[in-house]
């Protein structure tokens, strides 16, 4: 953990532009549009912790053109491991935790929201902690986005992509083009807030993000 606030005081847009390269290029190759709806709520406030639900790695792609500004994401170690991937991850300033070891987690993420507030960096994470393969609904969700965002009295920004496996599915081996629908939801205030009421923050943004993924889930596919 001793690497996490160098990564944090690096600059922080190679996510963005990275981001924005690949995304620009692959839908287009593919034929995929992203329409996206309150995306004004993503600059409003920052800093912030951007919260995502999780469906592939594909959600590089589909979020790509949206990232935000001036933000690393936190992911588990194990995504250093990754070939290219992961050399890339680390250079653009991410941070890595370890989730086996909680305490070297919490402290972490206690460094992070120091450094949210002191460098005015957003954060971004998917809260699932994994990919969610069931292609629909939402996996529980791990706390830290909620301690750190408590911490660092940043608001909650969640943003949520329709399900992939309309279109992009490495399973059924299913690429087919058509629109993809991102919904960024009103940021949720930390203001006040304490650390126990992490647990309250985390149910009240999953059902925010519930109720609108079961909406987006609703509507037909378009091509």
């Amino acid at each position: 953990m001793l690497f996490v606030p160098f990564a944090l005081w690096r600059p922080r847009d190679l996510n963005r532009d990275y981001g924005r390269m690949l995304s620009w290029g692959i839908l287009k190759i593919l034929r995929i549009q992203v329409h996206i709806e309150g995306a004004h709520y993503i600059e409003s406030q920052k800093p912030a912790v951007f919260v995502v639900n999780h469906q592939s790695s594909f959600d590089l792609i589909t979020f790509g053109e949206f990232y935000p500004r001036n933000t690393v994401v936190i992911g588990k170690k194990e995504v250093g491991w990754i070939p290219i991937f992961g050399w890339i991850y680390i250079l653009a300033g991410n941070v890595l935790i370890d989730r086996k070891k909680t305490n070297q987690a919490v402290a972490g993420l206690s460094q992070v929201a120091q450094t949210i507030q002191k460098k005015r960096v957003s954060i971004w994470i998917f809260p699932e902690g994994t990919r969610n393969r069931n292609g629909s609904g939402l996996l529980p969700f791990k706390k830290g986005a909620f301690h750190t965002a408590i911490q660092a009295q940043v608001p909650i920004v969640p943003m949520l992509s329709s399900p992939l496996s309309r279109l992009v599915s490495w399973r059924e081996r299913k690429l087919i083009s058509g629109v993809l629908q991102v919904r960024v939801l009103p940021p949720i205030s930390t203001r006040g807030l304490g650390i126990d009421q992490v647990e309250k923050l985390a149910e009240e943004t999953r059902k925010k993000m519930n109720d609108a993924l079961e909406f987006l889930e609703s509507v037909p596919a378009s091509r």
